[in-house]
């Protein structure tokens, strides 16, 4: 038996799959119900996430292996968190995954790199879950390996720097740092 994805709405089971695609797993929500995130979707088993205008979106997957599972979400759903990878993939990591962050303007990003991108520095550590967030997304706690063995983290971003460059002009590129 396979664990389908659904929700209740007054009363009434709405099921996720569809002929087309099997929708596995639903794993959280956002306190008022207008998102759903979950692990296992469609023949590639990719984390997904479900709004009502949106329907099912698959956010994605590292390599070919593995189920990626979306276990954290900000309160207003634009922020999602979790885990995937296998251990031939990621072989320093004993659970065999990696941390990873979407949101729809970066898709889904191995959360490691994004903080590396950022100027984070945590040597000696993989970073193989999120598991958990703020209401607003800027409060990140997860699992990993550390120097020391397997410990828990937690990560603040209270600023990002991002990229800028106007349409049609790359030379202009620059970095801005944000709220």
């Amino acid at each position: 038996m396979t664990r389908r994805g659904a929700r209740w709405v007054n009363g009434v089971f709405e099921e996720f799959s569809t002929p087309q695609m099997i929708i596995r797993e639903a794993v959280n929500v956002t306190p008022d119900g207008s998102t759903i995130v979950g692990a296992g979707a469609g023949n590639n088993f990719h984390a997904w996430r479900w709004t009502s205008e949106t329907g099912v979106q698959l956010l994605g997957r590292f390599g070919t292996f593995g189920t990626p599972s979306a276990i954290a979400v900000s309160d207003n759903g634009k922020i999602v968190g979790g885990f995937g990878g296998n251990t031939a993939q990621f072989p320093g990591d004993m659970s065999g995954n990696k941390a990873f962050l979407w949101t729809a303007e970066l898709g889904f990003v191995d959360f490691e790199q994004f903080l590396r991108a950022q100027g984070t520095y945590f040597e000696g550590w993989i970073l193989s879950h999120v598991v958990s967030m703020s209401s607003d997304g800027t409060t990140l706690l997860g699992t990993g390996f550390g120097p020391r063995g397997t410990a828990n983290w937690i990560i603040k971003l209270d600023k990002l720097n991002i990229c800028h460059a106007s349409p049609g002009k790359p030379e202009k590129a620059h970095t801005v740092n944000v709220s």
